[in-house]
């Protein structure tokens, strides 16, 4: 039994090799690939079967102005007639041997894998999940199942998170007279040098040339997905900040059993000032836009403490944390940075690892 990112004379009876046309088409247009033998996949082979497999990509991590390689896991499986073997161990540990600089990662691992990346030093920092609602079907149909009753109360509670979002937009408005708030369909380096100047001395490197490919590739091949970006600019036409999100359906939303939920969730966002704008307003003016977009529900996950205080008054509750993973091998680079295994150094977002794509 071993795993593998070349060829083996192996049967692929569960079709683990055939990777979607979105999927292709997104790894082949990875702005970070190195060149064209990046692995883009490992398989785990069993008995002369593919049996399980993760999809790769190549990523950059910043540390101290220092740009060093690392490797995003994606799609981990393992067939479920071989998850009690050690195969699903060797896919997640092997994605680190495979860069140049010893570096994994990953973001939004699974409550299942978690402990298993734990079990072989990754490290987690945890990024608060919170979440609005805006339609309430899924939680009614969840307490009281589909009756007579359910229409009734999904309507009255409908109602009065409509109430509540009318709310949300007095706010953004007065926190925003005088700006203007804009989809734009295309990043340049004026939103990309917004990301240089938070300050923190680590995070994952996102161009221009990677926002624009989050914003244009998907995982998904749903029409129901999609992303967008839009940006704020003041009365002079100054860019003051900018938040991408993507929406994607879900036929099970989470391990609590809500079913066939459309979700927006916000993935980018950096103010050039937050004394004029700030990563508060920034979060509310997201959860507004992907409420047009006929979304069921936001989440917003951050660490950033005052947008996390900022939504809690709003009565955004917390649904679990959202898992950013990293492991560092004992030779990588980036071990040599001081406070690199410290969350509080790092510039934390839902959109590293393969968190944007899926």
């Amino acid at each position: 039994m071993n795993s593998a990112s070349t060829t083996y004379e192996a049967d692929d009876v569960f079709g683990l090799c055939d990777l979607s046309y979105a999927k292709r088409d997104a790894l082949n247009s990875n702005p970070n690939k190195t060149d064209g033998d990046s692995p883009v996949q490992i398989l785990g082979i069993a008995d002369q079967k593919i049996v399980g497999q993760q999809t790769l990509f190549a990523v950059n991590v910043k540390a101290n102005a220092r740009i060093y390689i690392a490797y995003a896991g994606s799609g981990l499986f393992v067939h479920e007639d071989f998850r009690k073997s050690m195969l699903g161990v060797d896919l997640i540990t092997r994605p680190v041997e495979l860069s140049s600089d010893g570096i994994a990662l990953g973001c939004g691992i699974s409550q299942m894998a978690l402990p298993v990346h734990l079990m072989f030093d990754y490290l987690c920092f945890s990024m608060p999940r919170l979440m609005w609602v805006f339609k309430s079907r899924s939680i009614v149909e969840k307490k009281i199942g589909r009756s007579f009753l359910s229409p009734i109360l999904i309507g009255f509670a409908d109602i009065l998170l409509s109430v509540l979002a009318t709310g949300f937009r007095v706010i953004g408005f007065f926190k925003t007279r005088g700006l203007a708030v804009e989809e734009v369909y295309n990043a340049d380096e004026s939103i990309a040098n917004l990301l240089k100047g938070g300050g923190e001395q680590f995070s994952c490197e996102h161009t221009a040339a990677w926002l624009n490919w989050q914003l244009e590739h998907s995982f998904s091949e749903d029409e129901r997905s999609s992303q967008k970006m839009f940006v704020i600019k003041d009365s002079s036409g100054s860019l003051l900040g900018f938040f991408m999100f993507k929406v994607r359906f879900h036929e099970t939303a989470s391990q609590r059993g809500y079913k066939n939920i459309l979700l927006g969730s916000l993935m980018e966002w950096q103010s050039a000032d937050q004394q004029k704008l700030s990563h508060s307003t920034l979060a509310l003016l997201a959860t507004l836009a992907m409420k047009k977009c006929g979304v069921d529900a936001v989440e917003i996950c951050t660490n950033e403490n005052a947008t996390i205080k900022f939504l809690r008054r709003l009565f955004f509750p917390q649904i679990g944390e959202l898992s950013f993973v990293i492991r560092a091998t004992d030779s990588s680079p980036l071990r040599k940075h001081a406070g690199w295994d410290q969350p509080k150094n790092w510039r934390l977002r839902p959109s590293y690892g393969d968190n944007g794509l899926s």
